[in-house]
């Protein structure tokens, strides 16, 4: 068993083990590629001429549209100056740091050593810590604290498993009450109301779940309201019906969450076959935020994908579980009701108390991790013995209070394997890498988040998505790779498909030139990657991965400047045969950092919706949620790493050492 498990193998959880290692902890670090730690460039450091932590706490939540956490932000902007005496970053002739001023910053406050930062600060972690870590190679699919359970790394929201990237949620504001609410004593249909790239919360039920003599009762005393209201018996004023209404949905909501019925649902593997039926066309025909199974009915996040009906797609989940459920089960007839309940989410606040609902009522999860199957043998706490059906699937942690058992995907050849901790810093990124098209790795899919919530942890801001604007489409060899856009400052421009310059404010947020270039290509005004199919002048097919873009054009950078500062692109595109110095790049804007995540506080605890901290978890980076807020300020991603990962790993190490 190790003091601290810090579960990510980019600059955050290496960050994190430093320390960790530092007080004196034995670390173990579960790696499962670097992240996106290679590709940063630069961090932001004030400390430049004119700038001050107060100005970078200003831009920081500026930024971040209101939606920072201003204790988090004061952290990150405070211990962002000791930076500068850890590392040797860059500077001019006569001492002062060499700087570039990113995108959101008033000033200029980036450094870095040869604009590479993240793999030189990388790469001198591991060096100092060979030998001193434990490191291994895989991917973590459950975590368990001191014998309470674990759920699977699957119930995760954000991005899509394929397709182009998929627009923003809309939320039409408070005024717009848009609910259809299936009237369950009377099991009829009701209109159901849809609005472009809306998001929805779904709920349906077990066919058996509410008896149907439950039901016609529930409408005859519906029925009597309705006409004591338009006068037919005694008389109701309007508050007296709005009260017996009130009591009405009380009482039909106690049964509905009472769990009646067969509950199917909470029978092992059941869950499984209708979770794989609901992320079938996950990013494809819509886009998954949340889901939550009970015993006998679903809740779902879902935004269906322009050109896809909520009703279809509810009833394609309907009919694809009911057949595998009845083919498992050995028996026929109806699975689910007729109807479903529906409303549309209306603003960020809702959406973020709808999705901690959803995740809130995963009762199967809950259910899975200590029972298990109706009659199978009884061969473990909760692991299978060799050669038994699956049953259940989560390593208890032996048992001992206060400690973690972390469960790893099994390697070819190689036998499933638990790893034990006192303490455990989650630092696996964000979930970009589930995009089809995006300048993140595949393995970002947000299996932290997942693994934490499994342990009761609250999130935020989930529907949050930075875009880098710059990301190359073109040649074959750089597809996806982020093209840094602080050469707008140096004289780059970006032009439409007819040559016309149509950024005017080249110190706009991230967000705001992705908006603006998409906005070239919606318009028919970009340019078609080279081999893609002629959709458009710009505008690319529906469902098709990211096939048209704009132009970035470097030319009137000086040369001295390209040769130096970004010296790295030149040369990769100059691997590719382009020179960037006499040609444009064909770029477009893609997925570049999941902004929200779990929630944290100053200390890395990873934190409940009540605001406790859940004993022994940390975390680090972009698995987190609430420093950038609504948009992140270019550079702060590296810095964000740096000093979060650190207060993580000393965080940790301090629980790690605790007497036992």
């Amino acid at each position: 068993m190790s003091d601290v498990l810090v579960i990510g193998g980019g600059l955050a959880g290496w960050r994190a083990a430093e320390a960790a290692v530092a007080s004196g902890c034995s670390v173990t670090l579960v790696a499962n590629g670097s992240g996106n730690s290679p590709e940063i460039h630069a961090l932001n450091v004030p400390v430049g001429p004119g700038d001050s932590v107060e100005l970078f706490v200003e831009d920081t939540l500026k930024s971040g549209g209101g939606s920072c956490d201003p204790a988090l932000v004061e952290v990150l902007c405070r211990e962002s100056v000791k930076l500068a005496d850890e590392f040797p970053f860059d500077r001019n002739a006569d001492g002062s740091y060499k700087m570039i001023q990113p995108l959101g910053c008033s000033v200029p406050r980036c450094v870095s050593i040869d604009h590479k930062i993240g793999a030189w600060a990388l790469a001198k972690i591991k060096r100092a810590l060979v030998g001193k870590v434990e490191v291994v190679e895989g991917r973590v699919t459950g975590l368990e604290a001191g014998g309470t359970g674990a759920g699977r790394a699957g119930n995760v929201c954000g991005a899509p498993r394929a397709a182009i990237s998929p627009p923003h949620p809309f939320f039409p504001g408070r005024d717009y009450f848009m609910l259809s609410l299936v009237n369950v004593s009377r099991g009829e249909h009701v209109d159901y109301w849809e609005l472009p790239n809306c998001v929805y919360h779904v709920c349906f039920r077990l066919a058996d779940s509410v008896a149907v003599s439950v039901r016609r009762a529930w409408s005859d005393e519906r029925e009597e309201l309705e006409a004591r209201r338009r006068g037919e018996g005694p008389p109701l004023s309007e508050e007296e019906y709005r009260s017996l209404l009130g009591l009405l949905s009380e009482k039909i909501g106690s049964y509905l969450d009472a769990g009646n019925g067969s509950c199917l649902l909470a029978r092992t593997g059941i869950a499984d076959w209708l979770r794989d039926a609901i992320f079938n066309d996950d990013g494809l025909r819509y886009v998954i935020h949340a889901v939550g199974i009970m015993p006998n009915h679903v809740h779902v996040i879902v935004q269906p994908l322009e050109g896809f009906r909520l009703r279809e797609i509810v009833r394609q989940w309907k009919g694809i579980s009911a057949h595998a459920i009845n083919k498992v089960l050995g028996r026929s007839g109806k699975v689910w009701m007729g109807d479903f309940y529906n409303r549309i989410i209306r603003d960020a606040d809702e959406y973020a108390n709808q999705v901690e609902y959803v995740f809130g009522n995963d009762m199967v999860s809950a259910w899975k991790r200590s029972d298990p199957a109706r009659g199978a043998p009884e061969t473990c706490g909760v692991v299978p013995a060799r050669g038994a059906p699956e049953t259940c699937g989560v390593v208890p942690a032996r048992g001992a209070p206060g400690t973690f058992a972390a469960r790893l995907a099994p390697q070819k050849g190689a036998a499933e394997r638990c790893l034990f901790a006192r303490a455990v810093v989650l630092a696996t990124g964000g979930w970009c890498g589930k995009y089809a098209f995006s300048d993140n790795p595949p393995e970002l899919r947000g299996d932290g988040i997942a693994l934490a919530q499994s342990l009761g942890a609250a999130v935020r801001d989930l529907d949050a998505v930075q875009y880098e604007p710059t990301v190359a489409l073109a040649p074959a060899r750089l597809r996806g790779i982020p093209v840094i856009t602080t050469m707008l400052h140096e004289g780059a421009t970006f032009r439409n498909c007819f040559g016309k310059e149509f950024l005017p404010d080249k110190h706009a947020n991230k967000d705001a030139i992705s908006r603006a270039i998409r906005s070239e290509i919606e318009a028919g005004r970009g340019v078609p990657a080279r081999g893609a199919p002629e959709t458009c002048v710009g505008k690319p097919a529906r469902g098709a991965p990211e096939t048209c873009g704009v132009w970035y054009d470097a030319t009137g950078v000086p040369r001295e400047i390209l040769e130096t500062r970004y010296a790295d692109t030149v040369r990769r595109y100059a691997a590719c045969g382009v020179d960037i110095t006499r040609e444009p790049m064909l770029v477009a804007p893609a997925p570049h950092t999941s902004l929200g995540g779990v929630v944290i506080d100053a200390r890395c605890r990873v934190l409940r919706a009540d605001s406790t901290p859940v004993p022994g978890l940390f975390a680090a980076g972009e698995v987190t949620g609430g420093v950038h807020g609504r948009n992140r300020v270019g550079g702060n991603a590296g810095t964000e790493v740096l000093v979060f990962g650190r207060i993580a790993g000393e965080s940790a190490a301090q629980y790690g050492k605790r007497p036992q």
